[in-house]
């Protein structure tokens, strides 16, 4: 590390000392912006950076632990929220957690940044670095929300979310990863490369044949993702295409498995769909070279990692416009997927027979992230945050 009494623009290239909060982790969970968060703290270590990953519990033993150069540091007494789908009790519980420990170490950081998603984090590292001026805040905003989606993730409750949000949008250096949220921001906010994390597909996965048939459902099993739509679009490409021998794999885990089980059961496709939750990353990425289509009919979205990682493995994706799906800026119609204009059986079923017009869909895809994969590395994203530490001062 460099000496300390450069400052941050020197330490920006002689090495920092940066925390990262987020109360979900990979490989405990399963999400983009958990997978983000690995591949960033990583590569900032391998910068030359020391690193320190802020989190929720998610292991036994001593609350710190090392992993590739990063330092893990769980910040609650109790385990995190199961598959990363959060309560508001356990956002709150991680909030404290965190402003208690910045409130005492945050000076022995030059660079914090926090995942404001949930915006009660945001706040109370806020709060937290209140004393400790010279170190930088940066906020990185995945998601922002309106008041709408707030009410309708968590009813009237969602309020005091929403509240929450509005207060923390102006606080810190703030930053975006899509067009969608940077422009909810006050001001904008600068935005940095997303980028996959995954391993690149082999020469011989790239030599297998895809099932053209195979549409392959990857995440959490959650509301937001919608992959209760699967059952539905799959008896509609049934009775529109019938002589094609149409099927499902739907990776991840989450509360929604028995809602799209009991769909599976209404339009009597349970036997097309096959359910895994513990794929390693050399599994998924032999399933993304080997399906047909990424079905990802979210209706919201910060990102879209898993659209990247498909198009790295030549996967076209079908994705769904709406208000807070920032994963259709990533989908170029008719290169590496389409886009449904709707959430209706039809519009999913059209729009996964477009991408699936013909065998070129592969090659098309592959040729759109050739085209566009320097653009999200994760040297590129750490490039850009040491950019705005050196600018900082």
């Amino acid at each position: 590390m460099g000496p300390q009494n450069l400052s941050l623009a020197g330490k920006a290239s002689a090495g920092c000392r940066v925390a990262v909060a987020y109360d979900v982790c990979s490989p405990f969970t399963i999400g983009g912006a958990e997978s983000h968060y690995r591949g960033l703290t990583e590569e900032l270590a391998r910068r030359g950076h020391e690193v320190t990953y802020l989190t929720s519990r998610y292991w036994d033993g001593p609350a710190a632990l090392n992993r590739d150069g990063v330092r893990l540091l769980a910040l609650t007494k109790r385990w995190g929220p199961p598959t990363g789908n959060r309560t508001m009790v356990a956002a709150l519980r991680y909030a404290v957690g965190l402003f208690a420990h910045l409130l005492r170490q945050g000076g022995g950081y030059d660079v914090v940044e926090v995942a404001a998603l949930p915006p009660t984090a945001a706040v109370a590292a806020w709060l937290g670095m209140l004393p400790h001026r010279k170190t930088l805040l940066v906020m990185d905003w995945h998601e922002v929300w309106p008041r709408n989606t707030w009410i309708e993730e968590f009813g009237l409750i969602g309020y005091l979310g929403w509240l929450a949000e509005v207060v923390a949008r102006p606080l810190g250096k703030r930053v975006a990863f899509s067009n969608l949220h940077a422009n909810r921001l006050p001001g904008g906010a600068v935005k940095v490369p997303e980028f996959i994390s995954i391993n690149s597909p082999s020469e011989a996965q790239n030599a297998q044949v895809p099932d053209r048939s195979l549409l392959l459902c990857v995440g959490r099993l959650v509301p937001n993702k919608r992959f209760d739509l699967l059952p539905g679009s799959l008896s509609e490409l049934r009775s529109k295409h019938p002589s094609r021998d149409w099927h499902a794999l739907v990776i991840g885990a989450g509360p929604e498995l028995g809602r799209i089980e009991a769909e599976a059961r209404a339009h009597g496709v349970t036997d097309l769909i096959e359910f895994d939750s513990g794929l390693t990353s050399e599994d998924l990425s032999n399933r993304l070279s080997t399906s047909g289509v990424l079905f990802h009919p979210s209706r919201r979205e910060g990102f879209g990692i898993i659209l990247l990682e498909a198009s790295a493995h030549g996967l076209p994706s079908v994705v769904c416009r709406a208000a807070d799906n920032a994963g259709v800026e990533l989908i170029e119609p008719g290169e590496n997927g389409e886009i449904s204009e709707t959430a209706s059986f039809a519009d999913l079923a059209d729009a996964v027979s477009r991408a699936l017009r013909d065998d070129g869909g592969r090659a098309r895809t592959l040729a759109w992230w050739s085209k566009h994969r320097s653009d999200f590395t994760s040297a590129a994203a750490a490039q850009a945050l040491e950019s705005i530490w050196a600018q900082a001062n």
